[in-house]
């Protein structure tokens, strides 16, 4: 691939081939499992601010950055200060409970991407599309489609 990815329609899949191996792919469905989880615990046990503020806060943050300075997607910046959000807020907390979805996402996915992958997370370059593509693989894969979205990309299913 040459250059920048500069749609989504063109990112899937890429990110289908990035996720080509079935034993890499499972640890994702259970690092997007666990991530949810620790995300309804969040809302669960009264830590909803914690949870959700990050998140429209940090992509207001990336919005507007990028309106002076258009080095990246406003998309990614706000997903990175979302992130960013959520570490300053453990932080002044100090409280780890609100790393918990980062963390157990995360630590799957990058598992998954460096020991039975062998490549580079997605995240590091195409960080928001990264996250909805995660996202997008785990429906089609508790929906039974995930096998025809990747013939469709051109890949075997």
């Amino acid at each position: 691939m040459s250059g920048p990815i500069q749609s989504y329609a063109a990112f899937w899949p890429f990110y289908l081939r990035e996720h080509s191996n079935p034993g890499a792919r499972a640890l994702h469905y259970v690092g997007s499992t666990a991530a949810i989880l620790a995300f309804i615990y969040l809302l669960a046990s009264g830590w909803a601010a914690a949870a959700i503020v990050p998140l429209p806060l940090g992509f207001a943050l990336g919005w507007l950055i990028t309106r002076l300075w258009r080095v990246v997607p406003a998309h990614d910046a706000g997903f990175v200060f979302a992130a960013l959000l959520y570490i300053f807020e453990a932080a002044v907390l100090q409280d780890l409970r609100p790393l918990l979805p980062l963390v157990a996402g995360y630590s799957f996915a990058w598992i998954a991407h460096f020991l039975v992958e062998r490549n580079r997370p997605a995240t590091f370059t195409y960080p928001f599309w990264s996250i909805v593509s995660d996202f997008h693989m785990y429906g089609l894969w508790l929906s039974g489609r995930l096998d025809s979205s990747r013939k469709q990309a051109g890949l075997d299913g």
